[in-house]
């Protein structure tokens, strides 16, 4: 106990002893805790099956001694009863993600169905399919919240963390805050990290990604989101973001037509010829572009954009933007302050998982 208090001390690095001895979780801004959510589920890693991952309630997995990858037979998140945020799942340590993949019955990588809405915290997912989420199967508008994860997109072919794919029903929201997203090197196809293809429009609700770093070891092709169908009520915002190792010549940001689009005090680091940064082709009724840091020979908007960069961003600063003991093999980009003035970029001290000495 606590001498001075009375209360049992509670390990700060412990997401579920928070929990269980009445604190709230907050997620994306939406507070946890037995009272508003009920018991906490307590799994081990090495004993998880995607059964414990439907389960109505919150969910903590504990990797104590486990640091291989748990593979999962499965290829949804099947619908559940209990409280209307669905899924919700955490890694119990903050400064240790238990690892997670994705297999079908023969063992082959398998895309994620979500079906009802999903929430994770500290968790890692490495896959070699297509994507890591896809909501082909779902019978309405489903919302995926991502905070302090890792995803490692290991596929060679058009990969994604988040696949839009059903013709009828849009992701109600995606939320990625704090997390770092790795795609693989060789892959070929320009992947799309965050793809929006197919269904009639979010439904005036938003895609928001913050604080979050999306990389590659070695320089290579990608969107960071690619909106090629028409969204005309859909919000965008992208802010506070380290993008290293990528590039296209239609822009990391790329897309048909928003509502609102939002793209502020991003780092972007990537030493090829020129580049686009934005690229909005049909319209976009609002939109704010500043703040922004991008190193070597990068360009403030396609030529053809309907969206024309306003001052307040560097474009083809000369200088890198990172410190001495950056170490791309673990997505570790720490900003030099010293060159980057602006607070352009992720926060590392937020990522307690690959913090470093």
């Amino acid at each position: 106990e606590d001498s001075s208090s009375g209360l049992p001390e509670i390990d700060e690095n412990d997401w579920y002893s928070q929990y269980v001895n009445g604190r709230q979780i907050i997620i994306n801004g939406t507070p946890y805790s037995q009272e508003t959510h009920g018991e906490a589920i307590l799994v081990n890693l090495e004993d998880l099956a995607i059964a414990d991952l439907n389960q109505a309630g919150v969910i903590f997995i504990d990797n104590s001694g486990v640091s291989e990858i748990k593979s999962l037979t499965a290829n949804r998140f099947t619908a559940i009863t209990g409280h209307p945020e669905g899924n919700v799942i955490i890694g119990r340590y903050r400064d240790s993600q238990p690892g997670l993949s994705f297999v079908n019955a023969d063992g082959v990588a398998q895309q994620l169905s979500i079906e009802r809405s999903v929430v994770l915290k500290n968790i890692s997912i490495s896959t070699d399919a297509a994507s890591v989420f896809q909501n082909g199967r779902a019978a309405s508008a489903v919302g995926l919240t991502l905070e302090d994860c890792t995803l490692s997109l290991n596929s060679t072919v058009a990969t994604a963390v988040v696949l839009d794919n059903n013709a009828s029903y849009s992701y109600a929201d995606v939320t990625v805050n704090n997390c770092v997203i790795k795609i693989n090197s060789e892959n070929t196809e320009l992947p799309s990290v965050f793809g929006f293809y197919k269904s009639s429009g979010f439904g005036s609700t938003d895609f928001t990604m913050t604080n979050s770093v999306v990389y590659a070891e070695t320089s290579m092709r990608a969107y960071v989101i690619n909106v090629s169908a028409d969204y005309s009520d859909l919000n965008v915002s992208i802010a506070d973001n380290t993008f290293n190792n990528i590039y296209t010549a239609n822009g990391l940001i790329y897309g048909n037509s928003f509502n609102s689009l939002g793209v502020k005090n991003n780092l972007v680091y990537d030493a090829q010829s020129s580049r686009s940064f934005v690229y909005c082709t049909k319209s976009c009724q609002t939109s704010d572009i500043s703040g922004n840091y991008l190193y070597s020979s990068w360009t403030a908007d396609h030529a053809e954009s309907v969206i024309k960069t306003p001052e307040g961003s560097n474009f083809n600063y000369p200088a890198s933007p990172f410190t001495s003991d950056m170490d791309a093999s673990a997505g570790y980009f720490p900003i030099d302050l010293t060159v980057v003035t602006n607070g352009a970029g992720a926060d590392y001290d937020t990522k307690y998982w690959i913090q470093k000495n």
